[in-house]
Parts: C-alpha cells; sequence; structure tokens
C-alpha cells in the first residue's frame, strides 16, 4: 500500500511527549496519547474524565520571532468535532525556545492557504488559521538555552 510519506519522526514523538509531561505537571493531569484519527495528538485527563483535547507541538524559535503562529485547518475542523461531542476545552500548546504556550484552537480567524515547499510534497499546502502569537497564554518560561 503506498501512501503519503510520515515526516513525524521518534524524535518528534519523543519532544511531544516531553511537552505533554510538563502539562501534566502545570495542569495536575494526565496524557492519554491519541489514535493518528483523531488528528490531534492527546487526551488530558483526571482518574478517567477527560478534560481538554490538546495538539503539542515544538516550534524551534522564540515565541516573539514572528508575529504570528499557523495552525492547519485539518486539526480546527478535529477540534470543533470533539468539542462539538464534548463540550470540553481544545487546545494547541506549543514549546518554543524560550516559553511554553497555550492557545485556545477554538473561535474565528483569519485562514490563509500556505505550504512549504522544500519537501516537494504537494499535500504539504493547505489552508490554515493565522494565530496571533498575542493570543498565546504562557504557561512556562526557560532561561535562555535551555529548552
Amino acid at each position: 500500500m503506498s501512501g503519503r510519506p510520515v515526516y513525524e519522526t521518534e524524535v518528534d514523538r519523543a519532544a511531544e511527549a516531553a511537552i505533554a509531561k510538563m502539562i501534566c505537571d502545570i495542569w495536575q493531569c494526565e496524557a492519554e496519547r491519541l489514535p493518528v484519527f483523531y488528528n490531534l495528538d492527546y487526551a488530558f485527563v483526571r482518574g478517567r474524565s477527560v478534560k481538554a483535547w490538546v495538539e503539542v507541538k515544538r516550534l524551534k524559535r522564540r515565541m516573539d520571532k514572528w508575529p504570528n503562529v499557523y495552525f492547519p485547518m485539518q486539526k480546527v475542523v478535529a477540534a470543533y468535532g470533539l468539542h462539538a461531542a464534548s463540550g470540553l476545552p481544545c487546545r494547541y500548546v506549543a514549546q518554543f525556545d524560550d516559553v511554553l504556550a497555550s492557545v485556545d484552537i477554538l473561535g474565528e480567524r483569519k485562514t490563509e492557504f500556505l505550504g512549504r515547499p522544500d519537501r516537494g510534497d504537494p499535500l504539504d499546502y493547505g489552508a490554515a488559521v493565522v494565530i496571533p502569537a498575542g493570543e498565546f497564554k504562557i504557561l512556562k518560561s526557560f532561561a535562555e538555552g535551555t529548552a
């Protein structure tokens, strides 16, 4: 069976797991990795009760380097479905070089069509919502060079 290449590596998954652990320490919860068809990374739970749906990402830059962060529309659609079914919040938590920060995925935002040409994959292009960096709530700050 041929299909789209998987670009996420074991290193990426390990970084996401480390971010999830930081979130758990801050939110006093446990992280449950979701199957890929959910289109978001984690359910954060207390006991057996899901408290939030969360996408996590390591962004290798300072939060203030650019004014916006782009978030794929297919993940926004997935978040709306999970929220509609559960009533639970949907968050995007990014670890930048300087901070760990969180933003609500839901809500009206500007949408752009963009992508990355470096891999030569036409499926790397699509709609994404534009999240102003100022909308992120800082959960944790890192000393220079420690993130």
